[in-house]
């Protein structure tokens, strides 16, 4: 009889353990797998993200490449070209350091970007600057069909295609010197008129594979199709097949570009995902149901024996299962830790490659601009390039790139000093101190240049001839006449053209239209600033005869246009 009430207690006390682990750990499996499938769409759309803003920001800098290309008096030559000349290379004239140095200008802008794609400056007729070499037309080895194949194109099918496309043309196989073969969507920029209807233009190929792995993780390109559109709906390409069943689609578009991508997940693939936690899971509902038959039967049993019994033949299970759970614990939180570890590493190297592509570009720009306005003694300039650049940094107050512009500026002016040594003393160039950075780019720096460009042009006074002071002292004063031009000087003063640029560069430090440009600006500058005269009346009283020349000449001192001055 004792028998029986024990089998059915214990009967009746494991079916309410039953019952209660079902509806407990129902709601846990449904809780777990939607976790687990937010939390991998969640990281697909993340990644998705960060690939976008890479794709983003490399097509920006080739823009930007783009713009500052045809901004640059050095390229001006390029822009020149008629290439209609039957009997003479178009680069035939040209400095070989001008394309080195265009080459140079379109590797340094691609550079810090993951995806190796080939790019350059396509001519008419083959003649290209791309960012590992130059090819001139014609030559026993040229850039098409030699560096690189599209498809079986011919070279003017293949520029008919660039020229005639608006920004994005879909996937195509290309053969490439550097790369090798591979599938990629082509980006042009159109950069110039070249003399005739044709135009130069500025091309990228962004390899398919490349374009993937920046927008997935490998195990999801493997299993998901990945698909990119341009602002028209046009498939550029698509990568992986879309099987039957269901899938789980991300989107996502770079609203820069005008781009639409999508990734679509399967339902197996999310499956697998979950699969480790469903035999967690299975093993858990395992120890579980296992525990209970022994717990059942304890408490079931529970008259014939003590308590402290019970505990005892519990207590060595229990302290064996916990060390297993903390050890797993302890395992599981230093993979997250050491994860962690990777993606800051990774992130920061990309952020110190920007910051290094960001330092070429000032050095290269600003710095130089800097270094020409203190030379010619210019204080308005140098004190308006110094407060633009400062203005355009994308953090000024960040110590770290405070610092980096800082001791680049202190570069200049210690190079300078080699030049004029008695105009610059040790003691007048600012140094950098933390948490100082407005000041220093405000007053410490600005003073400075008032310094040293004082001291540059008291310098020259002293070394100028009488002539060349009436020389000058003429030119000022008719600098805002539109006839101001070589000949109306030398007529004035019956002398030759070199005598008369001899004597402005001897007074000046620059020559005949380089100081006439530079005094106009000045004058345009302060008025900007202090009247309410528009710009197109403004370029009139300077001496300009139409408002597009005059605004051209301030972007090329200054750096931007009248109107952003105006505003600033």
């Amino acid at each position: 009889m004792k028998l029986n009430v024990i089998l059915f207690r214990y009967l009746f006390i494991f079916l309410f353990f039953a019952v209660f682990l079902l509806l407990f750990f129902i709601p846990i499996y449904g809780y777990v797998t939607n976790f687990t499938l937010q939390n991998e769409l969640v990281h697909i759309s993340n990644r998705m993200e960060q690939g976008i803003i890479s794709l983003n920001s490399m097509l920006t800098a080739l823009d930007l490449a783009s713009i500052s290309i045809n901004n640059n008096s050095r390229f001006s030559i390029l822009r020149a070209w008629n290439i209609n000349q039957q009997d003479l290379s178009p680069a035939s004239n040209i400095d070989p350091n001008i394309l080195l140095e265009l080459r140079n200008f379109i590797h340094l802008a691609l550079l810090p970007h993951p995806l190796s794609a080939d790019s350059g400056l396509l001519f008419p007729e083959g003649l290209a600057v791309t960012r590992n070499n130059i090819s001139i037309y014609p030559s026993p080895v040229p850039f098409y069909g030699y560096f690189l194949q599209c498809r079986d194109l011919t070279l003017e099918e293949w520029y008919n295609l660039l020229a005639g496309s608006s920004s994005f043309i879909p996937v195509m196989p290309y053969t490439s010197a550097y790369y090798g073969s591979y599938e990629a969507v082509t980006y042009t920029v159109n950069w110039a008129y070249t003399g005739s209807e044709k135009r130069a233009i500025i091309f990228v190929t962004l390899p398919v594979k490349g374009i993937v792995a920046l927008l997935s993780d490998t195990d999801v390109a493997e299993a998901a199709y990945i698909r990119m559109y341009d602002a028209g709906e046009n498939l550029l390409f698509s990568h992986g097949a879309e099987n039957s069943g269901p899938y789980h689609v991300v989107s996502d578009e770079s609203s820069v570009y005008s781009l639409k991508f999508k990734i679509g997940i399967p339902d197996s693939f999310i499956a697998n995902k979950l699969q480790p936690i469903r035999n967690m899971i299975v093993i858990f509902i395992c120890i579980t149901v296992f525990l209970v038959l022994i717990l059942s039967f304890l408490f079931a049993w529970r008259s014939s024996q003590t308590e402290i019994s019970f505990l005892k033949q519990i207590r060595s299970n229990w302290i064996i299962n916990s060390g297993f759970n903390i050890f797993s614990g302890f395992k599981r939180i230093y993979q997250d830790t050491a994860d962690t570890i990777t993606e800051e590493k990774s992130q920061l190297e990309i952020s110190l490659r920007t910051i290094k592509v960001q330092t070429a570009l000032i050095q290269t720009q600003t710095i130089e601009r800097l270094r020409k306005a203190i030379l010619s003694g210019d204080e308005t300039l140098s004190r308006t390039i110094l407060s633009d650049c400062v203005a355009t940094l994308p953090n000024p107050e960040d110590p770290l790139i405070a610092a980096f512009f800082s001791h680049m500026i202190s570069d200049m002016i210690q190079d300078l000093r080699k030049e004029l040594p008695e105009a610059i003393l040790p003691e007048e160039i600012p140094e950098y101190v933390p948490g100082l950075q407005e000041e220093l780019f405000n007053h410490y720096y600005p003073n400075c240049f008032t310094r040293i460009c004082k001291n540059v042009q008291a310098n020259r006074e002293k070394k100028i001839s009488p002539l060349g002071r009436k020389v000058k002292t003429y030119i000022d004063e008719e600098i805002n006449n539109p006839n101001m031009y070589i000949t109306m000087v030398t007529d004035h003063f019956h002398i030759s053209t070199p005598t008369l640029q001899k004597l402005v560069k001897e007074s000046t430090g620059q020559t005949f239209q380089n100081y006439v440009e530079k005094c106009r600006i000045s004058r345009a500058h302060d008025l900007l600033l202090n009247s309410t005269d528009s710009i197109s009346e403004i370029a009139i009283t300077c001496g300009y005869s139409s408002t597009a020349s005059f605004s051209r000449s301030f972007k090329q001192i200054y750096g931007f246009s009248p109107s952003r001055m105006r505003s600033m």
